[in-house]
């Protein structure tokens, strides 16, 4: 069953969007599933079915990525249909073969404010100069005061610049949930050399194993995911589980490193592309 349709909402509705219609639905058939109307009772009971197991998919970062993966595979075109050309503001209409689809992932919790979040901030800017002569497109998701998609994948230009210099801090660290967010707003809908870069200094609030597992299975997808850890306060070996490689996790002791660190993967990428020419 398709909920987004159930829920009248778009495929591509945020979180809070969608649990605000879905509890509101719910709330207006609770008082019917104890109506003395048998018929109206029935109804509403099957229809509460329907709702509270897409609950439990909405409120599960894990099985929501899954169930619209799924959902995506069902509603695709046949094989020997030609794909829709992409729209405008994907980040893909102008995308060459030589290009990355890249989405930049970092942690804004508050253990990252003063000088740490001037550094990425910083180091980030650094990136996206180096990266453009790839001809890549760049999503920017944060993940603490702010967790999502705040620049969408499109191209590296002013506003984009300006969303990376806007970042600030405060909060945990809701990792996975970012995570979940750049695959099924931001690669998913890319076709080819996609890259995942997770920047942070502390521990995620969910479980690790259920973030190394959800990272496993974009990997099997196709994604690379390179890591950065900032400080001692990381945990070294769950980022290198998430990395595709052990080339593709990086350390840095302070802050400061950081634009070394995002100048030597930008450089990485574009020495592929490169060769690969």
């Amino acid at each position: 069953m398709d909920y987004y349709e159930l829920l009248d909402l778009a495929r591509d509705a945020d979180d809070e969007t969608v649990r605000k219609a879905l509890n509101q639905q719910i709330r207006k058939l609770q008082p019917l599933a104890i109506s003395g109307d048998r018929e109206t009772r029935a109804s509403a009971e099957d229809k509460l079915k329907v709702l509270f197991k897409a609950r439990e998919v909405f409120y599960s970062p894990e099985k929501k990525l899954d169930y619209d993966q799924e959902l995506e595979t069902k509603l695709a075109p046949p094989s020997d249909e030609k794909p829709a050309v992409h729209a405008a503001g994907t980040g893909q209409e102008s995308l060459s073969p030589g290009g990355y689809s890249i989405a930049l992932l970092i942690d804004t919790s508050g253990s990252m404010s003063g000088q740490k979040i001037d550094d990425a901030r910083k180091a980030a800017l650094t990136f996206l100069d180096n990266i453009q002569a790839t001809d890549s497109r760049v999503a920017l998701i944060s993940f603490g005061h702010k967790t999502g998609v705040i620049r969408p994948l499109g191209a590296i230009d002013d506003g984009l610049r300006k969303a990376v210099e806007a970042l600030y801090t405060g909060n945990g660290t809701p990792m996975q949930q970012a995570i979940v967010e750049a695959d099924a707003k931001a690669l998913r809908m890319a076709e080819h050399n996609r890259v995942m870069i997770i920047a942070t200094d502390g521990q995620p609030n969910e479980p690790k194993p259920g973030i190394v597992q959800l990272a496993e299975r974009i990997k099997d997808r196709g994604s690379r995911i390179i890591t950065i850890g900032i400080g001692r306060d990381v945990d070294e070996d769950f980022l290198r589980k998430l990395a595709s490689s052990p080339d593709d996790y990086h350390f840095a002791e302070g802050s400061f490193q950081l634009g070394e660190i995002y100048q030597e993967i930008a450089h990485g990428l574009a020495a592929v592309k490169h060769h690969e020419k």
